[in-house]
C-alpha cells in the first residue's frame, strides 16, 4: 500500500470516478497515435465520432478506425491534436508515469524527420505534463516480408543514436516469427531499453514462449493466454516478466468475452506481475480510471487487487 492506496479503495468502493481520476496511475501500454482522448477531438474539431463496435478481430478494428477516425487528421496540425490530448488525458487522469509507443510511420506528418517529430511531442509534454515520468516508446511491426523487416531495423538503429527512446515494443500478426528481430533487441537491451512485445492477445501461450525464447523481452503487452500454462505463468514469474494488460481493448477485440473472464483472474491468483492499461483510447473510449472501476464492478477483483496492480504500474522501471 501507499499513502494513496486507502483514497483508490474508497473512491473504487463507492464507484467515485472523479475520485478515483485524483489517485496516481500508470498507463504503460498506449500507443501515441490512439492515445488521445475521442471528446477532445469532438471539441477541438467539432465533431462527433462513433461508438467503436465490438468486433472480432485486429483487421476489422483497423478498417473501423480508417474508415471512421483517421481521416480527421490527415494534417500535420490536426494529428498534433492527437499529441496534445494524450498528455491532457495523463493530467485529468493523473497518470503519473506514462509509455506511448511511437510508430515511425508517424514521420510523414513532419516531413519525415524523426527529429521534428519527436521536438513536437516534447514540446507538448512540457507545455502540458512536464511532471509526469515519460516512457518514449519505438514500435516496430513484425511482418513476412524480409525486406520491410530489415528496412524497420536499419530505420530504428539510427533512431536509437538520438537516444532517446527508452523501450522498443513489437507488434504485428502474433503468427509471425519475432526471430529476425533478435539482433536489434539485444542491442536495445546493450542501450539499456526495455524490451517488449504484443503477444497472447488473440492466440495461444505458445507463441508467448517463443517470443521469450526468440527475443528475451523483459515486458508482453497484453499476454492474457499466458492463463492457459502453469508451466509458462511459473516461467515468466521466474525471468519477472510483466504483462501490461487491456481488459477493455480484450473485451471490444473478441478476445475475453466480458470483464469477468477468467484470463486476469488467473494471472492474478497465480501470482503474475500485471499492469493496468487503456491501448488505444481514441478507439476504445475507456480511460485509465474507468477501466478499474469496470473490473472492480465485475464482481471478479477485489479492491485491494486492484490497488496492487495500480501499484505495480508505479513502481515500473
Amino acid at each position: 500500500m501507499d499513502c494513496y492506496s486507502s483514497l483508490f479503495i474508497d473512491a473504487l468502493t463507492r464507484g467515485d470516478l472523479e475520485a478515483l481520476r485524483r489517485i496516481p496511475k500508470s498507463d504503460l501500454h498506449n500507443h501515441q497515435s490512439r492515445a488521445a482522448n475521442k471528446h477532445d477531438l469532438e471539441k477541438w474539431l467539432n465533431v462527433t465520432l462513433p461508438p467503436f463496435p465490438k468486433v472480432s478481430s485486429l483487421t476489422e478494428m483497423d478498417h473501423w478506425y480508417r474508415q471512421n477516425i483517421r481521416g480527421l487528421t490527415p494534417t500535420r496540425e490536426t494529428f498534433e491534436l492527437k499529441i496534445k490530448s494524450a498528455f491532457c488525458e495523463a493530467i485529468r487522469e493523473n497518470i503519473v508515469l506514462l509509455c506511448l509507443s511511437i510508430g515511425p510511420g508517424d514521420m510523414q506528418y513532419f516531413n519525415n524527420d524523426i527529429q521534428e517529430f519527436i521536438d513536437t511531442i516534447e514540446k507538448y509534454r512540457l507545455e502540458i505534463a512536464p511532471e509526469i515520468t515519460f516512457i518514449p516508446e519505438m514500435s516496430l511491426c513484425r511482418t513476412d516480408n524480409e525486406v520491410m523487416n530489415q528496412f524497420q531495423i536499419d530505420t530504428s538503429l539510427e533512431l536509437l543514436k538520438l537516444n532517446y527512446f527508452k523501450s522498443v515494443d513489437l507488434v504485428g500478426d502474433e503468427n509471425v516469427s519475432p526471430a529476425p528481430f533478435r539482433d536489434f533487441y539485444q542491442t536495445c537491451r546493450e542501450h539499456g531499453m526495455i524490451t517488449k512485445i504484443h503477444v497472447g492477445e488473440s492466440t495461444s501461450y505458445e507463441n508467448i514462449e517463443k517470443a521469450i525464447s526468440e527475443l528475451e523481452v523483459s515486458d508482453i503487452q497484453h499476454g492474457i493466454s499466458a492463463s492457459e500454462s502453469p508451466e509458462l505463468m511459473k516461467l515468466l514469474k521466474e525471468k519477472k516478466i510483466i504483462l501490461h494488460v487491456c481488459p477493455t481493448s480484450n473485451v471490444m477485440l473478441s478476445n475475453t468475452c466480458d470483464y469477468t473472464s477468467p484470463q486476469l483472474r488467473t494471472l492474478i491468483d497465480y501470482g503474475m506481475k500485471v499492469t493496468l492499461n487503456t491501448d488505444d483510447l481514441l478507439i476504445f473510449d475507456s480511460t485509465i480510471s474507468e477501466e478499474y472501476i469496470k473490473l472492480y464492478q465485475s464482481g471478479n477483483f477485489t479492491v485491494h487487487e486492484l490497488d496492487d496492480i495500480r501499484l505495480c504500474g508505479l513502481q515500473y522501471s
